[in-house]
């Protein structure tokens, strides 16, 4: 009879509890991106960019945006996130962010707490993108999208995504910066993206501020301190072995004539060398293997020679843009390259005593950098219709 009284009471528990903290879908905003800004009073601003549940429904009848902008300030990030139930009476979630855009003036100001806030956050996710933004990130978020993704955060992730195909970017999450801060060098990169000169249309004819990914933006104890070229920053992708696919251009055979090669993979192997106990240069050498994606009409590529020939200056066109990268990391003091990881892995002793001087130890470094490439195959035709 006890164990009948107790079983019913349980019962009677599990039913009648209810959800005390429970919350509505509507008492919550869900952002899809976020702007960083600091102003020049010295507050941040942020852009929040939430998503309208209900206007995802309907936005293809109406025309309206799925998504809305926020702007905030504050003293601090907690600061103007704690002012969004302010202004719209609803808990911001930053769960959903695919993508957070820093500022360039906030960038070059540093983003040391802006990081320790973002890892102390459990809501914001080590997947999320990190951008910097060539000008105000406010800017980025605010521009028109395409008609490819109808939220612009989720447009700028995707484009992040696209970068196997293009060789120009790279995708770096919070959990893949934070691995790289850990570093005793202290250098870091992220992508960076800008807005177009001029402007082109939409389908509804309304102008679009178009969006790109640009260059690669490098800090130092998360500092920004200058900027990769799409070219220097093919070279860093090179030599990281982070690059999937990308065309090179030439001179060939002579300097009236171009030719183009898409590099379909390569493996790049990066080897310090030692003269009596010090580091003497750097060895980088390069494999790759790719296709003859246009020629001219000079061209012949059913003959093996010809296609030598095209491999070494494809293995040229990549040397060059390496040596480009290094020279720029070398001008600004930053080992974006991680050589000093494999000094320290290969010669621990020597490291020890060369980490303090580090910047103009790598300053001063000496490289070699050779390349090879193979070209496999050039195409559906065997000339060149010129």
């Amino acid at each position: 009879m006890k164990t009948k009284v107790v079983v019913a009471l349980l019962l009677w528990i599990f039913m009648t509890t209810g959800c005390i903290r429970k919350t509505e879908l509507d008492e919550l905003a869900f952002f899809s991106g976020v702007g960083i800004d600091q102003l020049e009073t010295g507050k941040i601003q942020l852009t929040l960019q939430v998503i309208l549940h209900r206007e995802l429904k309907v936005q293809a009848q109406s025309g309206n945006l799925p998504s809305n902008n926020i702007i905030l300030e504050g003293d601090s990030i907690p600061d103007a996130n704690s002012n969004f139930s302010l202004q719209s009476g609803r808990r911001g979630i930053w769960s959903h962010a695919r993508a957070i855009i820093i500022g360039e003036g906030l960038a070059k100001s540093g983003i040391g707490d802006i990081l320790d806030y973002m890892q102390r956050d459990y809501e914001i996710l080590g997947r999320t993108y990190l951008v910097v933004s060539k000008g105000d990130a406010r800017t980025i978020l605010d521009a028109e999208t395409t008609n490819l993704e109808t939220i612009q955060s989720f447009n700028i992730s995707d484009m992040v995504e696209q970068y196997k195909s293009n060789g120009k970017t790279f995708p770096i999450n919070l959990n893949d910066y934070l691995l790289r801060a850990a570093q005793d060098t202290g250098i870091n990169f992220l992508p960076g993206i800008k807005q177009l000169e001029g402007k082109s249309k939409i389908q509804s004819g309304k102008d679009m501020n178009a969006l790109q990914m640009s260059e690669i933006a490098i800090l130092k104890d998360n500092k920004l301190i200058g900027w990769f070229d799409e070219s220097e920053t093919t070279g860093l992708l090179f030599i990281h072995n982070k690059l999937s696919s990308t065309v090179l251009n030439f001179e060939y055979p002579d300097n009236t004539e171009k030719a183009y090669v898409t590099i379909q993979h390569s493996k790049c192997k990066m080897t310090p060398q030692y003269e009596n106990g010090q580091l003497k240069k750097v060895t980088i050498t390069v494999k790759a293997a790719g296709i003859l994606t246009q020629g001219n009409r000079l061209i012949d590529p059913s003959k093996p020679s010809v296609l030598e020939e095209v491999g070494e200056k494809a293995a040229a066109a990549i040397e060059e843009k390496i040596h480009k990268a290094i020279e720029k990391g070398q001008l600004l003091n930053a080992d974006v390259f991680d050589i000093s990881t494999k000094v320290h892995r290969t010669n621990p002793k020597l490291w020890a005593d060369i980490k303090p001087s580090w910047s103009e130890v790598f300053g001063a470094l000496d490289f070699d950098i050779k390349a090879e490439v193979t070209i496999q195959r050039s195409g559906l035709v065997t000339k060149s219709i010129q």
